[in-house]
């Protein structure tokens, strides 16, 4: 699905050259055209950008859609925010750092995606906390490199 340009109402969506992602602008009001386009986010698979106005506008609008679809099972998410996810979404940078994947002396990293990866879902809250860590960029090279992106959604949520 590539979208170049301005899209109706509330959304600008690109896709940039280099990957398969797609960008999103959310405002406050959702118009029936913005649902559609954000339930075909939800469904494609690879990495997609949201712009909202903060994390916790995100976190709504994903919890919203997810309840919604009813689809995934397994949801992941990379946040570098204290404020707890939902009990049914697990906090993947805590088990990085809890199964020490992210020691920079050895390779533990690939080893959490082969053996432990088992998510049909996950979001990225691209913070500037989150995007100043050392490792954030080195998890989505992962990500590329073992085609996960291929195989499910991946949504970056910025402000």
């Amino acid at each position: 699905m590539r979208y170049n340009g301005l899209l109706p109402d509330t959304i600008s969506a690109s896709r940039p050259v280099e990957s398969s992602s797609k960008s999103t602008i959310i405002q406050e009001s959702l118009t029936e055209s913005t649902i559609l386009e954000l339930q075909d986010i939800f469904l494609t698979n690879g990495f997609h950008q949201i712009n909202v106005s903060s994390i916790e506008q995100g976190r709504s609008l994903l919890y919203t859609f997810l309840d919604s679809l009813g689809i995934y099972q397994d949801v992941a998410c990379l946040t570098a925010i204290g404020t707890p996810l939902r009990p049914d979404i697990t906090d993947i940078s805590s088990d990085l750092f809890d199964s020490g994947c992210l020691d920079s002396s050895e390779n533990y990293l690939e080893e959490f995606f082969i053996e432990q990866w088992y998510y049909d879902f996950m979001w990225i809250e691209a913070t500037s906390d989150l995007l100043a860590t050392p490792w954030v960029d080195e998890i989505k090279s992962k990500i590329i490199n073992l085609k996960i992106d291929r195989q499910i959604p991946i949504i970056e949520i910025f402000t």
